[in-house]
């Protein structure tokens, strides 16, 4: 059977009109689709435990995944979730005082980068899940508005956003992460070059052996040349 996964939440039924996902969803879901059948089945559902989400009306939703080898790494808005899914199992989960409003989660080059949507930050893992680069997706030093101190997993939220990262991939041996309010990529690796990819804000930077792939709120997808 052919075996795709869908990542989202489960909304609160109060919260069904309100764009504040920040609070709007009771359980994060994690879906198997058959593309030749067309059945779907729930294979997760989770929640954060107390400390690594905010004390009232926390939401639980899964955004963008990858494959790490056989396992899937799901994030949460302050977590990452590794997902066995041949065992039907977490195997592990990761957090840290910097994750709040998490994205998108792969690995590269053997380290985990983390793409810490709330902190306008991409957050590069290591050995021990420390954390041992950061990289703005503004151009400024992140700590400049934000604090090193402050455990962000506990804040609700920290919109509006300079940059809004949201995906981070690699090409041609460079990372770079797609910036919804930019509407472009922007390279981690060297002076800071930037792409522009659309009118409108973007979404996913999905490279494929003939191009790199660019989902557009407008409902566009873009694509460019492996280099750029």
């Amino acid at each position: 059977m052919p075996r795709y996964f869908i990542t989202g939440g489960r909304q609160r039924p109060s919260r069904l009109l309100t764009r504040d996902e920040w609070n709007a969803y009771e359980k994060a879901v994690l879906i198997e689709l058959d593309t030749d059948t067309g059945e779907a089945r729930t294979v997760l559902e989770y929640t954060s435990p107390a400390g690594r989400r905010p004390a009232k009306d926390p939401s639980f939703v899964f955004k963008a995944g990858s494959w790490d080898g056989p396992n899937l790494l799901l994030c949460t808005q302050t977590e990452v979730v590794v997902y066995d899914p041949a065992a039907g199992r977490i195997v592990r989960t990761i957090s840290h005082p910097w994750f709040n409003d998490v994205h998108h989660v792969a690995r590269i080059g053997g380290r985990l980068h983390v793409v810490s949507t709330g902190l306008d930050a991409v957050l590069v893992l290591g050995e021990h899940d420390e954390v041992v680069e950061v990289h703005s997706a503004t151009g400024a030093d992140p700590w400049a508005r934000f604090d090193r101190d402050t455990d962000y997993r506990l804040v609700p939220t920290t919109k509006p956003h300079g940059a809004h990262p949201n995906y981070i991939f690699e090409s041609a041996g460079a990372r770079w992460v797609t910036r919804f309010e930019q509407r472009s990529a922007l390279r981690l690796d060297g002076p800071g070059e930037s792409v522009k990819i659309a009118n409108d804000p973007i979404h996913d930077g999905v490279p494929t052996a003939d191009g790199i792939w660019f989902t557009v709120v407008s409902g566009q997808v873009v694509k460019l040349s492996p280099t750029g």
